[in-house]
């Protein structure tokens, strides 16, 4: 084990009202964490103002974007781990490493080993709006240099991406996704944001038509809460590993290696509202 360093961020480029910044990070790393701290004049932000600044948050490798979501989106899904990661002001904490897991070597499964493993350029995108008052953004990096027992580098295995769309929807009853890739990874779980609360009061997943989930709104609340987590306000989450261990997702790949043919969502809608709709794989760099 090796110990966790914080240390402040130096590269953090052309931030400004209606700008997009740049924070390059040395890939030389492991990474466990990033902290970003964003003020106005000065003052960390509220939870209004953070949700209204910062627009879009957008993680690459090699110039390839891995995680793309608003602040919001953000907060709400880290909330949804429970109340260690609710809101503070002005703090907009990203992770790799997962500390709500069970485990240290859950936790430490998901981290970003990017130290040797052909990852040349790691920058984080922050989109601030237009008419914000002096706004400024710094952070953290939480990261190690570990080696595995035998003194070699550990191999970049698997991380938690995101992929967000938005959903239309054009009527009540059973709206069905057809087109969700199948290649990015292993499916962990999906975070529909509604357009207004209980818009969606159902989901079923199924894999080659192999049902693999099936809950109502208050069922998948209900397990969810009895896993320690905390379901948020118009936000129907369904999560594949909710029982905290990183393994415990839904797999896109055939016992021979090849990715499955079909992967069907279906989403009961009680109000015909269009949603957006991240969804968490694990798997290698995209």
């Amino acid at each position: 084990m090796a110990y966790r360093r914080r240390v402040p961020i130096q590269n953090i480029t052309g931030v400004g009202a209606g700008q997009t910044a740049s924070i390059d990070l040395p890939p030389s790393r492991r990474y466990h964490g990033v902290m970003l701290h964003y003020t106005e004049s000065g003052t960390p932000t509220t939870l209004a103002n953070t949700d209204a600044a910062i627009e879009e948050i957008e993680i690459l490798l090699n110039a390839r974007t891995q995680r793309k979501f608003s602040a919001a989106e953000l907060r709400v899904m880290n909330a949804y781990h429970g109340a260690p990661f609710a809101f503070q002001n002005g703090l907009l904490p990203i992770y790799f490493s997962e500390p709500w897991r069970r485990t240290p070597g859950d936790e430490d499964f998901l981290a970003w080993a990017l130290e040797g493993n052909g990852i040349e350029s790691f920058q984080i995108r922050v989109k601030v709006a237009a008419g914000r008052t002096a706004p400024a953004l710094a952070g953290r990096a939480i990261f190690d240099n570990a080696r595995m027992p035998d003194g070699k580098l550990y191999p970049l295995g698997r991380i938690m991406t995101t992929r967000r769309r938005n959903i239309d929807v054009s009527g009540t009853g059973a709206r069905t996704l057809l087109d969700m890739p199948r290649n990015l990874g292993d499916l962990a779980a999906l975070h529909c944001f509604e357009n207004t609360a209980n818009d969606i009061s159902a989901l079923r997943i199924s894999v080659e038509q192999n049902e693999a989930y099936n809950l109502t709104r208050a069922q998948a609340n209900a397990y969810l809460t009895a896993a320690g987590k905390v379901p948020q306000t118009a936000v129907f989450h369904a999560a594949m590993d909710d029982t905290g261990r990183a393994a415990d997702v839904l797999p896109m790949r055939k016992a021979n290696g090849n990715f499955v043919d079909e992967l069907q969502i279906e989403f009961d809608m009680a109000v015909a509202n269009n949603f957006t709709m991240i969804a968490e794989f694990h798997g290698g760099p995209l």
